[in-house]
């Protein structure tokens, strides 16, 4: 039930072959999301009155993905791209993990502050690697 649920929401034939690994990701993947969205509904008069938890959702709402992008794209056998995205989803749900324990908002604005810090140090290198590079003028104002 839940694989052929899996399958159709991510556009994926449905009579594609799945091994007992697969069928049991796609189980405890679903299953801990239904679990997570029950106790969000059943929580969410209190849960709401807490100024980090818009962020919060986002973050587990991403990192969700990631992992049922990880899972589609193992499916249909892009392991080189699946493994990419894994380490993204094991990324996210670190950050989600870290940030909703103790002093939630506090972690929150360090997370941030560190991922602008980084941004910024890839941005700048980024940009000096465009403007030494050997490509026309043009090309290098476009980015």
């Amino acid at each position: 039930m839940h694989s052929q649920n899996f399958l159709k929401k991510r556009y994926i034939l449905e009579d594609i072959e799945l091994n007992d690994y697969v069928i049991e990701a796609i189980y405890f993947l679903e299953s801990t999301d239904e679990f997570v969205r029950a106790s969000e509904k059943e929580n969410l008069a209190n849960i709401s009155k807490k100024t980090y938890w818009p962020i919060m959702h986002d973050m587990y709402e991403r990192s969700y993905e990631y992992v049922c992008g990880s899972l589609s794209l193992f499916i249909i056998e892009q392991l080189q791209s699946c493994e990419a995205s894994c380490r993204t989803a094991i990324e996210g749900a670190v950050n989600l993990h870290y940030v909703s324990l103790e002093d939630s908002l506090g972690k929150i604005i360090s997370y941030f502050k560190n991922h602008f810090e980084v941004e910024l140090k890839q941005n700048i290198s980024w940009k000096s690697t465009v403007d030494i590079s050997n490509v026309d003028e043009s090309i290098k104002n476009h980015y």
